[in-house]
């Protein structure tokens, strides 16, 4: 039920779940291609790249909690978060798209200082869009299963994100019968060999970034209109108790799940970075697949999103850990091995089968961390809100968007000084054999690590089991019950659930 007793209609799902797409669209596309397009589209030296990619990341990460302090305190006639939304939907699609201009320069310098500056306004511009747009499900409706009903709307918004970002840029090159990234020998710079010049494929870019800005501005647009916002919240009786904001936050940076979490998942967004931002360079240079690679990315991408039902259903039947450890064997190790061992002149005609195949059974883990990244999320939530009586979800969302934002520039920056070390070049006919090894421990030994990390953190540090949160979930509802009432109801401690050591 909505603020004036109204129900959540199918249309404010659906819209829910359209404003879902915007950012994470435009992150899949530059995930996936913005590192290649750099490299070897905009000619930047691998040393160049992480000054745009770092400042970006760093940037972002630091606007998160700015954004967050200011939507917290905004109080409009048309609500707290949409107004934000609002306002950032047109300039952020703006920034998009010049971040895949052409400048029609040589200059080093200024090719850098172009990429660097709207690159920076897109990554700012789609955390003030960001940050209410997640929020957004806890202001639509008081309803607990209104929330959930509206998060289930969201992943099918993923999945459509995810597909639109990998197909949108693959299928526009495609169509200018340009491979991803820009090879010398093929296109009649250093070679003999006819292909798309380097023209057509900035060309390629700019009409793929026009297309992903005018999704992002559409369903940015619907979600602002098509979902509600309570104005006006009731606020939380439980604050009377005595605790302060600052009291507050000294709680949440000392509350161990919060902390585990911000692990977790920071360590799961760097491996994931590591794996999206140098998959095209393994297929052109490691497997020597770029003619494919504009069909390999779209459909593994698509396919290992639609995992993410089935993804759900498993990790509600056996758990956040069991699931999470069991995905990581089941699915990654395999894609381990394989990336490690498959070469061209091993599989012949196979190579693009076992490739799709392999990308795909990989891609699953990367959805079933994510997704259960996501549910800890709301578990930290609810546990801090027994333990404190605030729930503090602008926050929350806020750090854990920062702490994934750095981990990426950290991410991305290592990957182009390895790159740099292994002898990459753009405008070499052939890559010295250093950089398709490299690239394979881009996309495997390294993400492995970060991996092995979150088991680890998760096994032994990471206090929230299935059964205390379920012990949460009985004292919040039971606590609920209380205020419906009461006007006033103390802080409820549950000393049977012990979350900090």
């Amino acid at each position: 039920m909505t603020e004036g007793g109204e129900k959540i209609t199918f249309w404010n799902r659906l819209c829910y779940s359209l404003s879902t797409v915007p950012n994470y669209m435009s992150q899949i596309s530059i995930g996936l291609y913005l590192p290649v397009f750099l490299l070897e589209v905009v000619q930047l030296p691998p040393g160049r790249v992480p000054i745009v990619t770092t400042t970006c990341n760093v940037l972002w990460a630091l606007a998160f909690p700015l954004v967050g302090y200011i939507v917290n305190r905004t109080n409009t006639r048309w609500g707290k978060l949409k107004p934000w939304m609002f306002v950032a939907v047109v300039p952020t699609a703006v920034a998009y798209f010049f971040t895949w201009f052409s400048i029609g320069t040589s200059g080093e310098t200024s090719k850098l200082v172009w990429y660097t500056f709207f690159a920076c306004a897109f990554y700012v511009l789609s955390a003030v869009y960001g940050v209410p747009q997640n929020s957004l499900v806890m202001f639509a409706t008081n309803e607990p299963k209104e929330r959930d009903i509206l998060n289930a709307f969201a992943v099918g918004g993923t999945i459509l994100a995810m597909f639109g970002g990998s197909l949108i840029p693959g299928s526009t090159l495609a169509a200018y019968g340009a491979p991803v990234g820009y090879d010398p020998c093929t296109n009649g710079t250093n070679g003999t060999h006819p292909g798309a010049s380097l023209a057509v494929q900035k060309q390629a870019f700019m009409v793929s970034a026009s297309a992903i800005a005018g999704i992002y501005v559409l369903c940015g647009l619907v979600g602002v209109f098509g979902v509600p916002e309570r104005k006006n919240m009731k606020p939380d009786n439980r604050i009377k108790s005595g605790l302060h904001n600052k009291s507050v936050i000294k709680h949440l940076f000392t509350f161990r799940p919060f902390i585990c979490l911000l692990f977790i998942s920071g360590f799961l967004g760097m491996a994931g970075t590591f794996i999206a931002s140098n998959i095209s360079l393994v297929l052109q240079y490691t497997l020597g697949m770029e003619d494919q690679t504009a069909l390999v990315l779209p459909v593994t991408t698509g396919i290992g999103a639609l995992s993410l039902f089935p993804c759900y259903l498993l990790l509600k039947k056996f758990g956040r850990k069991k699931f999470l450890v069991g995905s990581l064997i089941v699915f990654f190790l395999p894609f381990c091995v394989v990336q490690m061992i498959i070469t061209p002149s091993m599989l012949g005609s196979a190579l693009v089968p076992t490739v799709i195949v392999a990308f795909t059974w990989g891609g699953i883990w990367n959805q079933a961390g994510t997704l259960t990244s996501i549910v800890m999320t709301t578990d930290v939530i609810d546990a801090f809100k027994l333990k404190t009586g605030e729930a503090m979800e602008t926050i929350f969302y806020s750090a854990l968007l920062l702490v994934n934002a750095a981990m990426a520039a950290i991410a991305q920056a290592l990957s182009n000084l390895l790159l740099q070390a292994a002898n990459y070049n753009a405008n070499d006919c052939v890559q010295p054999s250093s950089v398709g090894q490299y690239l394979r421990y881009l996309v495997t030994i390294i993400p492995g690590g970060c991996y092995l990390l979150v088991l680890i953190i998760i096994i032994w540090f990471y206090p929230i089991t299935e059964e205390t949160r379920k012990t949460t979930k009985t004292a919040l509802d039971f606590l609920k019950s209380m205020e419906d009432d009461y006007t006033e109801v103390p802080l409820l401690h549950d000393e049977s659930v012990q979350y900090v050591t």
